[in-house]
């Protein structure tokens, strides 16, 4: 699994095949940027380290089971994706990128710094997917772009029914 993660950084094609590991290892990848991402939220009123991990981890399972089922929805659509191999796999291993950013936070940078890995991470997962699927670079990128919009509003949606709900 790391071998062809780390392939992913260097922009190489892995066909959909390569990402027949163990499911295993994209659970323990994502968990680890869970962690990082609470970790890594300075800007909120929790002091509890465990607590802010938890809330990485609950909201980053979110963001990444949702993106699974719409990158899936949104490859179907064009018939790049027939449901064969796993996109859970492929969308891990591009994230590996996003964990180097995460633990760059934690330690302190600012996201004005990491902003240029958050944008080589699209390109790494746009080159991810279009080697899996054999989708277009563009139509892979935009369906990132779409699905970070669907959770921004939704996390807002949440926020908001939170803020009547504790007024």
């Amino acid at each position: 699994m790391l071998k062809v993660a780390f392939d992913l950084l260097l922009l190489r094609k892995h066909p959909m095949e390569d990402f027949n590991f163990s499911v295993r290892h994209s659970i323990i990848l994502i968990t680890i940027l869970g962690a990082l991402t609470g970790l890594g939220d300075f800007n909120t009123s929790i002091l509890n380290p465990l607590a802010r991990i938890f809330i990485g981890l609950g909201t980053t399972w979110f963001v990444f089971f949702f993106g699974v089922k719409f990158i899936g929805w949104w490859l179907k659509k064009k018939q790049y994706w027939n449901k064969e191999g796993s996109l859970f796999n492929v969308l891990a291993a591009a994230s590996l990128i996003d964990i180097v950013s995460a633990a760059l936070t934690v330690c302190g940078l600012p996201l004005l710094i990491t902003l240029p890995l958050h944008i080589y991470s699209l390109i790494v997962f746009g080159n991810a997917v279009k080697g899996a699927t054999n989708s277009g670079l563009g139509y892979a990128i935009l369906g990132l772009v779409l699905w970070t919009i669907v959770v921004m509003v939704i996390v807002v949606i949440i926020g908001l029914a939170r803020g009547f709900l504790f007024l």
